[in-house]
């Protein structure tokens, strides 16, 4: 992201403070702000929220930003739905840019604008008309009462052709934008729209904010098409990457570290119902790429709940490779057959269910061990196994784990380690890259303390990246991260912290720098001499890096006779070792 006054404009405005505190509670404590930290479950509070620096900071798991990486990181948003959200809060007018011009705004805007008005019209019918009574029925066989059903968003679709379509076009809004969401259709002769959701139960799909952005819809009656039906795909709903349940479970599942994903849009409601409030489940597909990246942004375990019977069982080992690829490693607890989550519980009690939870295996131990009982004996079926089960052993990144892995493998197989190797190795390397998944950001080089203190100082106390100013320190610099940090600084010293970050996505900075800024343990008035200090440090330490190098040269020319340099690398080291003696350590020769 680079510097956009008018993403300065928003931040400024933004109390920070105030959009944290509906998330945690927060105390007062002099200059900052502490609570427990929305990101994890803790118990004592290491969240720190400093206002007048704009940046929030965990000690405890390392969570910190500004307000954008606030918005992003608690309702799963990218930097331009960040930006347009807290615009839209602090009442600031987004100009046109790419991607998100006004009439791109306007066009999302009118789409959200249908669906929620769609929503309203579905669940006034759902507590109203009395087409809707089979609805309330239904309801009420699945021990939903009619509060709670509206509640969780439910609603009703009057068998009527054109009642949604007849409330949308009286309330002003746009049919087109109707038929784009899938709401309504054009009829195909005499012109006009008719409804598509006809005498069905509607559940109303929120993003993780909570905002209506589409429907799933289960026939009542007798129907030739699909019993479930969803809204159409758009610049508003993905049904590969919608996730149902999730605004209500966000607060559960980053208290607990623990999503519990089932198969279904009752499952969901029946485990809120009794309490399992981390539930959550997909638009009615098989689990996508989508789904486990955006799992893993909340929550540290993924615990499949589905069908115990092949169905069930199938899904969640079709799955396995997205959660692999996102680097998530889920569990797996099935079901006894013929049971649901709700009739588990009612039958044997929430305990029950938890115990379930808490007890499931590794995902993908759990599939080593079901085809190696599958396999059984023969050995043509053994090694097909083997074979099936090879993507999913050399998808693992970390090797220790591939070997432990590797390991588990043969003994459920009952073969020796060296052949599964020599299996896997046999195979054909891939270039092709998995799908959907996203490029890995190159591992941050460790900060000198030099540098990290340099980084530290200034984050506290800005002013003195004055100090900086004509001293090109960020090339005499190790951690690129850091160089860039203090380049921008040094260019730009009036600026401050958030201008100086506006081109570096790096998690480690951004933890020092957070953690830096919401630290008010240094002391101020040292802060020039620890500028001075760092300076000194730092090119001291790079004339080290150059008279060791020439040290080098020198050494292997004189190895191989080539004398005609020497004496001009001898001179130049010791050119050096006088500058670092004037920096106050020198180097013998």
């Amino acid at each position: 992201m680079t510097f956009d006054p008018i993403v300065e404009e928003v931040r400024a405005r933004v109390n920070l403070v105030e959009l944290i505190a509906g998330h945690t509670d927060l105390k007062q404590a002099g200059r900052t702000w502490k609570g427990l930290c929305p990101f994890h479950k803790e118990r004592s509070p290491s969240f720190t929220v400093d206002p007048a620096k704009g940046f929030y900071h965990c000690f405890g798991c390392g969570a910190g930003g500004d307000a954008f990486k606030f918005a992003m990181e608690i309702h799963g948003l990218s930097f331009p739905e960040a930006l347009e959200t807290l615009a839209r809060r602090v009442g600031v007018e987004l100009p046109e840019r790419r991607g998100n011009t006004p009439r791109d705004r306007s066009r999302r805007r009118i789409l959200l604008d249908v669906t929620r008005a769609a929503a309203l019209f579905f669940r006034r019918a759902l507590k109203e008309d009395p087409r809707a009574e089979r609805a309330r029925e239904y309801l009420t066989g699945r021990g939903f009462s009619l509060t709670e059903a509206l509640g969780y968003g439910l609603g009703y679709a009057p068998d009527d052709w054109e009642s949604l379509a007849r409330h949308l076009t009286k309330e002003g809004l746009d049919l087109d934008a109707a038929r784009t969401t899938g709401l309504i259709a054009e009829r195909s002769r005499g012109g006009g729209h008719y409804d598509r959701f006809r005498d069905r139960l509607m559940f109303t799909i929120l993003d993780a904010e909570g905002t209506a952005i589409g429907f799933g819809a289960r026939a009542l009656g007798d129907v030739e098409g699909p019993k479930y039906i969803n809204s159409s795909d758009s610049e508003i709903f993905h049904k590969g990457r919608g996730v149902y349940g999730l605004s209500w479970a966000l607060k559960t599942i980053r208290e607990q570290g623990r999503a519990v994903v089932v198969e279904g849009y009752f499952d969901v409601l029946s485990l809120h119902q009794h309490g399992f409030t981390q539930a959550v489940a997909t638009l009615g597909t098989a689990l996508t790429p989508d789904h486990a990246y955006q799992l893993k942004r909340y929550a540290p375990e993924v615990v499949l709940l589905f069908d115990g019977d092949d169905a069930g069982r199938k899904a969640a080992w079709r799955a396995l490779p997205h959660f692999l690829a996102a680097d998530v490693r889920p569990r797996a607890a099935f079901l006894p057959s013929g049971e649901d989550p709700d009739t588990l519980v009612q039958k044997q009690g929430a305990p029950a269910l938890q115990a379930l939870l808490d007890a499931a295996p590794p995902l993908l131990e759990h599939v080593i061990a079901s085809r190696a009982r599958t396999a059984g004996a023969d050995p043509r079926a053994r090694g097909q196994a083997m074979r099936d089960l090879a993507p999913l052993l050399t998808a693992l990144p970390d090797p220790v784990e591939q070997d432990a892995t590797v390991a588990l493998a043969a003994r459920s197989f009952q073969v020796s380690e060296d052949s599964v190797r020599k299996m896997l190795a046999a195979r054909p390397e891939t270039t092709r890259a998995p799908e959907s998944v996203a490029a890995v950001p190159e591992p941050s080089i460790a900060m000198p303390p030099a540098e990290e203190a340099l980084v530290r100082v200034l984050v506290q106390q800005p002013g003195l990246a004055e100090l900086l100013v004509g001293t090109e320190l960020d090339r005499s610099m190790r951690a690129p991260i850091a160089a860039r940090f203090v380049r921008a600084a040094a260019q730009d010293p009036a600026a401050g912290t958030n201008r100086w970050l506006a081109d570096i996505d790096d998690p480690a900075l951004l933890r020092l720098v957070t953690g830096s800024a919401v630290d008010a343990t240094g002391a101020p008035e040292q802060g020039t001499r620890v500028v001075t200090d760092c300076i000194r440090r730092i090119q001291r330490d790079r004339l080290r890096d150059e008279v060791e190098a020439l040290a080098r040269e020198i050494s292997q020319r004189e190895s191989r006779g080539e004398i005609s340099e020497l004496g001009r690398l001898q001179q130049l080291k010791i050119e050096k070792n006088r500058l670092m003696l004037a920096l106050g350590t020198a180097r013998a020769g």
